[in-house]
């Protein structure tokens, strides 16, 4: 929506919708005794002037509403003590049910003041504002999430934008808490079934592609700059709205009130979202399903109640007959119990609509202009229910939901990437499977497990003429295998050629893992795996070269360790220990791969190498002695 349609929806007269003109005093247009004269030096977003004389800006009041102390409320507390603007004061409401909560947390912000709070739910707790809190006193309110911390300068871009686009409801652009590069919201928009739609990309970055100011149908809970006159006359938060569509619904009735709602990117906060899990996956469902019903029940108009929830309850019979096919009972029976909800709580709604009514001033058709005919409600679940390329497409989205977002499930993307692994080593040794051994180039050729025990024992090797020779431990080691496996001495040559296929991506998972955690590392076993040189060695039989390809990462990686390289040295191992480990590697390949030597020697050689470089004589000792070790 831009601001070009907000004023074609509202109107060229704002003063003729404002309510600032009128007994009630909330519309559009500040009231006059407050703001009349108010001149905004926009290079100084806090200094304002009222009635010619210089100030800091009216008094804001911020309201952090804490219903967990950890792991955040600190940050968040920390983060509000540090704003640029000077005329703002914190009240936090402490509702965890917690003792010592000001003790603990009074130094992140000094001078904030703490109030208890009984009540539960975000909406509940925040509604303490109107009855403690009057426009006199703080014009403006900014109610802030105990999981969202503001940038330094957010509250200052707020209230200068408040001015500026004579706004009701304005708040920053939300970026993740730890990645704060990732976008998750520039305000919303909605549907006519009460859906807040997304204005971004799934996992977009941010940079400053959405810098400019912008009208908006919401501004997401967690940091809400609100005029406290259009606040109160909301009747605030709806109470019942614990912490799913609280925003949607008082951002609507704010538009009612012809309110703008403008979203202000110059001002960020972190937000942490909660990690997913199917239970409150199912519970958040549940409550959204709850609240849109009532929230369309609210906001309606006299004339066109009885569509907006014959529209509503029919969409939410067609939402749980699709859940019910896709076998998806748990929000099949949610959407059907929010029928029932609302129907018992009928009475609250006809107070909310009366309250609602006196300062009404928009109709129901230029709030629809304002949103989307046809949101994602239907449209997503007919796509993702019957359409092959949506489902693919959304699966997808999920995969790679899996690897970028740390929240999800670790077990998820070992998962997926370890069915890649399978169907990659699958699809390259299908044609080896059920045939014979095939003899060829490098590839092991096994006599009876008997026969080499005994070259290994007696030191006489039979290839060719025959004649005493050195037999490697491998020989000892594969005839025990091969009495082991008579009965299938197919089966134990094919281990031989896809055992490197096997033990490599370990090897790999092993290195990578301390460097970007599981899921880098399992990206890196995959790609191990997939690459293309490894299939072109199995297929031109160079089995010596897999030896040494899936036994490298281990030398590498104890290789590290022999340096004390971080951060592969977590647990700490007596130097003696470190040397065993690197030269009893270098025995079971050279066993198999004679020269596994060269490539311990070399492994070794470049660690010292490294160590000199780094300025550590110890590193380069520690790698000598590990070249020795090897040898």
């Amino acid at each position: 929506m831009t601001e070009g349609e907000d004023h074609h929806v509202r109107g060229a007269d704002d003063d003729a919708m404002s309510v600032g003109a009128t007994s009630v005093g909330i519309g559009a247009s500040p009231p006059p005794d407050l703001f009349d004269d108010v001149v905004i030096d926009l290079t100084d977003p806090v200094a304002v002037s009222v009635g010619g004389a210089t100030g800091h800006g009216p008094a804001v009041l911020a309201i952090v509403i804490a219903e967990h102390t950890e792991p955040h409320l600190g940050e968040v507390l920390m983060a509000m003590d540090d704003q640029s603007y000077s005329n703002l004061r914190v009240t936090v409401l402490d509702a965890t049910g917690e003792d010592g909560v000001e003790d603990r947390f009074a130094h992140c912000c000094p001078g904030a003041e703490f109030v208890s709070s009984d009540r539960r739910g975000f909406a509940a707790v925040a509604n303490w504002a109107l009855e403690h809190v009057s426009a006199a006193e703080f014009p403006f309110l900014i109610f802030v999430k105990d999981d969202t911390a503001l940038a330094p300068g957010a509250v200052s871009y707020l209230v200068e934008e408040m001015f500026r686009s004579n706004a009701g409801i304005v708040g920053p652009k939300l970026v993740d808490w730890n990645d704060p590069g990732k976008l998750l919201a520039v305000g919303y928009g909605a549907d006519r079934r009460g859906r807040r739609i997304d204005l971004i990309e799934p996992d977009e970055f941010d940079q400053d592609q959405y810098a400019a100011v912008a009208d908006v149908f919401v501004i997401p809970s967690g940091a809400q700059l609100v005029r406290t006159d259009l606040f109160e006359a909301l009747d605030g938060f709806d109470p019942v709205m614990d912490a799913e569509n609280e925003d949607l619904d008082l951002c609507w009735r704010a538009h009612i009130a012809a309110a703008r709602v403008i979203v202000v990117p110059p001002a960020s906060a972190r937000q942490a979202r909660p990690t997913p899990s199917k239970a409150l996956s199912l519970h958040r469902y549940r409550l959204r399903a709850r609240h849109r019903l009532r929230t369309l029940a609210v906001t309606s108009s006299r004339w066109s109640f009885l569509r907006a929830m014959a529209g509503g309850i029919g969409y939410l019979l067609i939402v749980a007959l699709g859940n019910l096919l896709r076998g998806r009972p748990g929000h099949s029976r949610a959407a059907l119990g929010a029928i029932g909800w609302n129907l018992r709580h009928l009475g609250s709604v006809r107070r909310r609509r009366r309250r609602l009514r006196a300062v009404r001033q928009v109709g129901d058709g230029e709030i629809h202009a304002l949103q989307t005919r046809v949101g994602p409600s239907v449209d997503s679940l007919v796509e993702r229910s019957f359409r092959p390329t949506a489902r693919v497409a959304n699966a997808a989205r999920a995969f790679r939901q899996t690897l970028v977002d740390e929240r999800q499930p670790i077990g998820s993307t070992v998962a997926v990437f370890l069915g890649l692994i399978l169907l990659f080593l699958g699809l390259g040794t299908f044609g080896l499977l059920g045939d014979a051994p095939v003899v060829v180039g490098q590839n092991p050729i096994l006599p009876d497990g008997g026969s080499l025990i005994g070259q290994w024992w007696t030191g006489y090797r039979s290839g060719g003429l025959g004649g005493p020779s050195a037999a490697p431990v491998s020989f000892a080691v594969l005839g025990v295998a091969a009495i082991a496996l008579a009965w299938a001495p197919s089966f134990l040559h094919l281990v031989l050629l896809i055992g490197p296929l096997v033990i490599a991506p370990i090897g790999i998972f092993r290195l990578v893992r301390p460097l970007g955690g599981p899921r880098a590392a399992m990206v890196a076993a995959t790609l191990a795996v997939a690459n293309p040189l490894t299939a072109d060695a199995l297929a031109a039989a160079r089995w010596e070269t897999l030896v040494l390809w899936a036994g490298a990462p281990f030398l590498l990686h104890s290789a590290c360790r022999l340096i004390e390289l971080e951060p592969w040295t977590r647990v700490e191992r007596p130097l003696p220990a470190l040397l065993v480990r690197y030269g009893f590697l270098t025995a079971v390949l050279a066993a198999f791969a004679p020269a596994a030597i060269a490539l311990a020697v070399l492994t070794a050689g470049s660690v010292a190498l490294f160590g000199f470089v780094s300025g550590r004589p110890t590193r380069v000792g520690r790698g000598v002695l590990g070249a020795v070790a090897g040898v």
